[in-house]
């Protein structure tokens, strides 16, 4: 089952009921003067959260504390944040902090933005001029699966970026029994992705043949143990120059 990354803290509610309002979907109700999430209703899409002035809905995700409950961790970096860097230098500095919080390795993965809209483009020419919706965005895929089923077969089977990552580092690194792989999440609706894989029709995926032009679409199956939920475009990391 989906679930809702939204949290509800009954202590700092003041059951002003703007969050019940704000909500597209009608996920909020109020019930003996607490609010209730309806796990399926709910798309992540923040709205309820961004209503909330005393704190009383929060995204809820992994913490830093997590870290110490595995023996490698790897944070992937989203290029929203990449992208705020002015220079190469700028960008191995914000790399270097985040290692800093205590992660053993930390990697832009802009190179699985590019094997994205690859795949993208050739599901693309497979439906031969056929409408097609392709997002990066988990609440149009949610929203879509809620209240739309109709454009079902419209929407394209490609995960997120992070998602790919994750597999491939796992794939990577499966010689280490406990990593813990962290997506420094730029959106409260990509911390679904960690929480569980949407529900459609996926197949496995192969870097290989993605850079040979043949690929097909990647699910992961469940939580990969560790990854919260958010992703740019080079292969592997930025290098920290030389610190540790």
């Amino acid at each position: 089952m989906r679930k809702s990354v939204v949290h509800y803290t009954l202590e700092r509610c003041i059951r002003c009921m703007k969050c019940v309002k704000a909500c597209p979907t009608s996920a909020l109700s109020m019930s003996d003067d607490r609010v209730i999430i309806d796990q399926k209703r709910c798309i992540n899409c923040g709205r309820c959260i961004m209503a909330c002035h005393n704190r009383g809905i929060l995204a809820q995700g992994s913490t830093l504390d997590d870290i110490e409950n595995y023996d490698y961790t790897i944070c992937l970096v989203p290029g929203a944040l990449v992208s705020h860097c002015a220079s190469l230098e700028e960008a191995e500095d914000l790399f270097h902090a985040i290692r800093l919080l205590g992660f053993d390795e930390v990697v832009d993965i802009t190179q699985y933005t590019a094997l994205h809209l690859k795949e993208v483009s050739l599901l693309a020419e497979e439906n031969e001029g056929d409408p097609y919706i392709a997002s990066f965005c988990p609440v149009i895929a949610r929203l879509i699966q809620n209240s739309h089923k109709s454009l079902l077969d419209a929407l394209l089977p490609v995960k997120n970026c992070s998602e790919i990552a994750a597999m491939d580092l796992r794939k990577k690194y499966a010689h280490i029994k406990n990593l813990g792989i962290f997506n420094l999440c730029e959106c409260e609706s990509k911390l679904e992705l960690a929480k569980c894989a949407c529900a459609h029709r996926y197949l496995p995926f192969d870097p290989q043949k993605h850079a040979q032009g043949k690929g097909s679409c990647i699910l992961l199956q469940g939580r990969p143990a560790g990854m919260q939920s958010p992703p740019h475009c080079a292969t592997g990391r930025i290098p920290d120059r030389g610190r540790v």
